[in-house]
């Protein structure tokens, strides 16, 4: 067991180790969670063309298929899954119009 000093003299070194080598720590843990950050942010904008794409479907009674089907013909890109932010906000924008009639 150690004693007061020893634990103290430990728990310094321990501190500064991690202080001296937090900054390198820091930068590459801030990359990851910007990728979070865009990870979350695609998800939202998922769910939100998924709602508005629902109640599309509720309107026209088209199937939820067709209507993505169509998104992705006049705005081209990738399928959903695979849409970055850019690519969902532009048929959420879309799905919008339609909505207020001009289709």
């Amino acid at each position: 067991l150690l004693d007061s000093d020893q634990v103290t003299a430990l728990l310094r070194k321990r501190q500064a180790d991690q202080l001296a080598g937090g900054r390198r720590v820091r930068v590459a843990a801030a990359e990851p969670a910007a990728a979070v950050g865009t990870r979350v942010a695609v998800d939202a904008l998922r769910k939100e063309l998924g709602g508005l794409v629902a109640a599309w479907h509720h309107r026209t009674q088209q199937p939820h298929g067709a209507i993505h089907a169509e998104l992705r013909r006049v705005g081209g890109g990738p399928p959903t899954a695979q849409a970055d932010a850019a690519q969902l906000q532009q048929r959420i924008d879309l799905v919008r119009r339609w909505a207020v009639g001009r289709r």
